[in-house]
């Protein structure tokens, strides 16, 4: 399952940087926000270390993220410990929620399928 917001880039971490600054900016608590941030960042980069050298691609192709794992809200903003069994249970309720023929932003299962979806398009079969 990939959900693909950086048009593929291997720098996803610069429209990060602007997001970031503008949170901190427009926060009342900006220590409180600091703190946050950096240990998401920190527990991210623990759970999701990143899979290939920067010193060692080409920058100018395209990366590859299929074969990444989903990082569901409750990453960031649950207080449970987040492992692999509770990153399958977020897929399978966020996967139970979407309705692929009633939302206008979402392909078809046919259209996925004819594009090469593995799986069962819109079931918990597809996640994870």
């Amino acid at each position: 399952m990939s959900l693909t917001f950086n048009k593929k880039s291997y720098y996803i971490h610069a429209p990060i940087v602007g997001i970031a600054l503008l949170a901190e900016y427009i926060t009342p608590k900006k220590e409180v926000f600091r703190e946050w941030f950096t240990n998401v960042l920190r527990k991210a980069s623990e759970a999701y270390p990143c899979s290939f050298d920067y010193d060692k691609i080409d920058t100018k192709g395209k990366y590859d993220d299929t074969n990444d794992p989903p990082v569901f809200r409750d990453f960031f903003f649950g207080s449970e410990p987040y492992d692999e069994e509770t990153a399958r249970q977020n897929s399978r309720n966020f996967m139970q929620s979407v309705k692929g023929s009633n939302n206008p932003y979402l392909r078809s299962p046919e259209e996925m399928i004819e594009l090469g979806f593995k799986g069962t398009p819109y079931t918990s079969q597809a996640a994870l």
